[in-house]
Parts: structure tokens; sequence; C-alpha cells
């Protein structure tokens, strides 16, 4: 397993205690939260431990939850993220996120930064977001975008965000959006 680079998983997630992957470069993990779920979830806390123990040099993680009511917990993706310093596309299709799992990913965090590499980010929301969610996910998409030519950190190329286009309606709202993508951000609002 020295050389496996690619992992998907769909199961619990539990074999992945077992495991050691120096080489994995892509992680795809399909469905970790269960409808309803408040505690933290064995399935992530075993990857983040496999990610710890590996030290793999993970470039893509797409985390994709089909149940429409699932409870994602920000602490454990958080703690998985913490692990992933060369990640560069960062994918999640859940139903919600919190305001603070974007100030968690921004920039203005200046001791130990969160997927510094961080290039491309694709979210796909399944819930209508509440407007502090749309203003913290500006605030990381300015922090992330803005690079300065002392910055060591990657800049943010693109974000793919799917979610209700009437939250980004507001003129504060449209006009900040409107600074990024004139400024080059590569933003689609699906």
């Amino acid at each position: 397993m020295k050389s496996l680079r690619t992992l998907e998983l769909s199961s619990d997630g539990g074999i992945a205690a077992l495991w050691t992957l120096p080489s994995l470069h892509t992680l795809l993990i399909d469905n970790p939260y269960k409808p309803g779920l408040a505690v933290k979830n064995p399935k992530m806390s075993t990857l983040t431990s496999m990610i710890q123990r590996s030290q793999c040099p993970l470039r893509r993680i797409a985390i994709k939850s089909s149940n429409f009511k699932a409870y994602i917990d920000k602490e454990e993706i958080i703690s998985l993220l913490q692990h992933t310093p060369l990640l560069a596309n960062l994918h999640v299709t859940v139903s919600a996120l919190s305001p603070s799992f974007f100030r968690a990913i921004s920039r203005t965090r200046e001791k130990d930064p969160l997927v510094p590499a961080l290039e491309n980010l694709h979210l796909s929301l399944e819930t209508r977001c509440p407007p502090a969610t749309i203003d913290a996910m500006l605030a990381f998409l300015e922090s992330r975008f803005q690079a300065t030519a002392s910055s060591s950190h990657h800049q943010l190329i693109s974000a793919a965000v799917a979610l209700d286009r009437s939250g980004l309606a507001a003129p504060s709202r449209s006009y900040r959006l409107k600074k990024l993508t004139d400024a080059g951000l590569a933003f689609d609002a699906l």
C-alpha cells in the first residue's frame, strides 16, 4: 500500500485504521455523515489518524454526503485539514457549512494557516445559506485571493459554489464578489 496514490472510501472507513499510505495524493470520501448525527463520526477521526500517521502529500480531497439532512462537524473537517498542508483542491458536497468553517480556512489566521496551498475550492451546499455563512464565505475568498508579493501562501485560483444565488443578491455582497472576479478570481455560483 506504500505506492497507493488515490483512495476512494464509501464504507464506514474503519479499515483505514490499518493503513499507512505515504504516497496518497487523492482522497475521495463518500457519505461520511449520517442524518441527525450529533456526535463525532468515527469515519472522519479514523481518516484523520491515517493521514497523520501516513504523512502523505495529499493534493486533493473530495468529501461528499448524499444525505440531505447530514450533520457536518466543522471540528472534524478542520482536524482533517490540519494534516494536509499541500492540499490544492478541496471539494465539499454537504447540506450546509457554518461560518466558522470559512473563518478557519481563511488566510487571516496567522498561526498555522489551514490548507496554505489551496488553489481550487468547489462547494455544493444543499440548503439555503444564511447571510452570516455567505459573508464568511466572501471574507474567506477575499482573504485567500488577495495575494501579496511577500506572501508565502498560494493564491486561490478558482471557486465554484453551488448555492442559492439569492444570497449573493444583496448590493454589498454582489459588490464584493464583483471586485474578486474583476481581479481575476474564477468564481461560479452554480
